[in-house]
């Protein structure tokens, strides 16, 4: 197994680094030890980690550390393609606390209202043949239409994983994400206990 992770603790710069790739000439930047989008237009905001592939099931997370005023702040992606936007399962968030599951870039398959607030963790799950469960701090997401947990009748095989977001950036409400990883997930579902207290020790730094 096989994960990997970046807390963007390092100088302010214009791009995510070596290992990120960006879709679409969107810009990411580091500032103040976090990534945040940073240029004014288009709607699919990927990024995608290129250092490593990730063949089993997979997982990705992130702190959610501000939200813009408009549309979808970028989440974790799994099973992505190369540029962290196309071929993809990604959990997006709204300033109102909406979250969206997608799948390759817009198409929504799950919502829930009102579960998401700033500095929470976000984290999705491929737990094997297209079995998507996403969380909040730990806790499974059940509200709204994650009652149901979304099962893909044609599973996507992607290697990537990364984060992507659907918005279109005014210029005014950066979003803000720290502390990422992702990688290869054991099998099962995650064990949310465990889950809150990993979470609890990444956000106290």
């Amino acid at each position: 197994m096989a994960t990997v992770s970046d807390d963007f603790t390092r100088a302010d710069a214009t791009s995510l680094g070596a290992n990120w790739n960006t879709y679409g000439g969107q810009k990411y930047q580091i500032v103040g030890n976090q990534a945040t989008l940073y240029a004014a237009g288009g709607s699919y905001n990927g990024v995608s980690w290129t250092a490593n592939s990730f063949t089993g099931n997979q997982f990705a997370q992130c702190t959610i550390v501000q939200l813009p005023t408009n549309d979808y702040a970028p989440g974790p992606c799994i099973r992505s393609d190369t540029d962290g936007v196309g071929n993809g399962y990604a959990a997006s968030v709204r300033s109102d606390g909406l979250i969206r599951l997608m799948r390759n870039t817009s198409t929504v398959k799950n919502s829930a209202a009102g579960a998401f607030s700033a500095g929470s963790v976000l984290r999705i799950e491929d737990q094997g043949s297209g079995a998507i469960r996403v969380y909040v701090d730990g806790a499974l997401v059940t509200s709204g239409g994650f009652s149901t947990q979304y099962t893909d009748g044609s599973p996507l095989t992607g290697g990537r994983i990364g984060m992507f977001g659907y918005a279109f950036f005014d210029g005014a409400s950066n979003w803000i994400v720290d502390n990422w990883s992702g990688g290869d997930l054991a099998g099962g579902a995650s064990a949310p206990l465990a889950q809150a207290q990993y979470f609890a020790r990444l956000r106290s730094g």
